[in-house]
């Protein structure tokens, strides 16, 4: 009886999701049903960040200043720690120079990246589906994003962190043709975080070698360019306005001071995608796809990094793209593996888990929208 149950659940809820994505505005449904759940999942404080948003201090008001004066170098001292990050800001140059050619103001741009989630997740969505023949699979992985950090980016941004723009970027750029348009998003989303760059190995590396579409130098030709062309950029900069982050700045005391926080850290930055990975993995050594399996490596040296800063979660969730490029590659894997049952799991697991970031070392409730009203009411 109680199979029978959950067989009837599953098939209700499948239908359901079937109903939503079915027809030409399919895709438009999906993308407003994620950022609704999204919403309902991680709803702005709105007094902080009020608050936030009029400090000169916040980096809100460090993103305002740098938006009247993109090329004005804030934070040269290196040798603090909020040096460091101020140091750093002077290398995200893509919304300073943005918002100073389109006349855009910092709440202007705030209102921007709330509402830039629909589009975050109409282009996951598509993604996936160009890749897996299964509307109802791509619906959950794109769901799960919704219910983690990559997609809560957009509708709980207190700080002014702007998450968001970079990982809209990334996916932008996995979607798009391989080409200048690719190039030139991947540029974008670096000169929003330099921690796009792992995110943009990961999209290169896709389709230099898991997309049979052109000759492989010709796509690692073009694969190269976004990240050459940002590290001329960087150095440029460096130089220009002498600002830098200290390498000193990174060690193994973060580690040391956080390893018992961390192993919950890592997990609840991508919640139920982290399923994917292993299953890519292991699939790709029975494959013996040599070229695949050094990914792993890539991965954990990423995430030993990530484990040294301050917002470790902010940080790990950008290997995000690797769940939705693996979930894509796994479509031909051998032996079989069923996409829907994949999807089916890693949403139930980001829907289960709970909504916390870390950062420092305390983490902090992301909670849902009902709870915050009470505060109004």
């Amino acid at each position: 009886m109680l199979a029978e149950n959950g067989i009837f659940i599953v098939h209700y809820i499948e239908k359901n999701i079937f109903n939503l994505v079915a027809g030409k505005w399919g895709a438009y449904k999906l993308a407003a049903f994620c950022f609704t759940i999204s919403l309902l999942f991680s709803f702005p404080d709105l007094d902080i960040l009020s608050t936030n948003i009029h400090s000169k201090t916040s980096y809100f008001g460090k993103i305002d200043s740098l938006i009247k004066n993109p090329f004005q170098p804030i934070g040269q001292d290196v040798s603090s720690f909020s040096g460091s990050h101020e140091a750093k800001m002077n290398f995200r140059l893509f919304l300073p120079i943005v918002c100073k050619l389109f006349n855009i103001n910092i709440f202007l741009l705030w209102s921007i990246h709330f509402f830039a989630g629909i589009v975050f997740y109409f282009v996951v969505y598509k993604s996936l589906l160009k890749y897996v023949n299964d509307e109802i699979a791509c619906s959950f992985v794109t769901l799960s994003l919704a219910l983690s950090y990559p997609g809560k980016a957009f509708t709980n941004d207190i700080y002014g962190n702007f998450d968001g723009f970079p990982f809209l970027f990334i996916a932008l750029a996995f979607y798009s043709s391989f080409g200048w348009l690719k190039s030139l998003l991947l540029v974008s989303a670096f000169l929003c975080d330099e921690r796009s760059l792992v995110a943009g190995l990961g999209v290169a590396f896709f389709h230099v070698h898991l997309e049979n579409t052109e000759s492989f130098w010709r796509k690692f030709l073009l694969a190269s360019i976004p990240f050459v062309f940002f590290v001329v950029v960087r150095l440029f900069i460096s130089t220009k306005i002498g600002a830098s982050l200290d390498i000193s700045l990174i060690g193994f005391g973060a580690l040391k001071t956080n390893y018992t926080l961390l192993p919950f850290a890592i997990l609840t930055s991508l919640d139920g995608m982290w399923i994917i990975f292993p299953l890519f993995f292991v699939t790709k050594f029975i494959e013996k796809d040599k070229l695949s399996i050094l990914l792993l490596p890539s991965i954990i040296v990423f995430i030993l990094m990530c484990c040294m800063v301050f917002d470790v979660s902010r940080s790990v969730s950008y290997l995000y793209i690797f769940g939705v490029i693996m979930f894509c590659s796994l479509r031909h894997s051998e032996p079989p593996i069923s996409m829907r049952n994949i999807s089916w799991i890693v949403c139930v697991v980001s829907f289960v888990l709970p909504n916390y970031l870390l950062q420092g070392t305390s983490p902090f409730w992301l909670s849902p929208i009902f709870p915050k009203l009470l505060k109004y009411i």
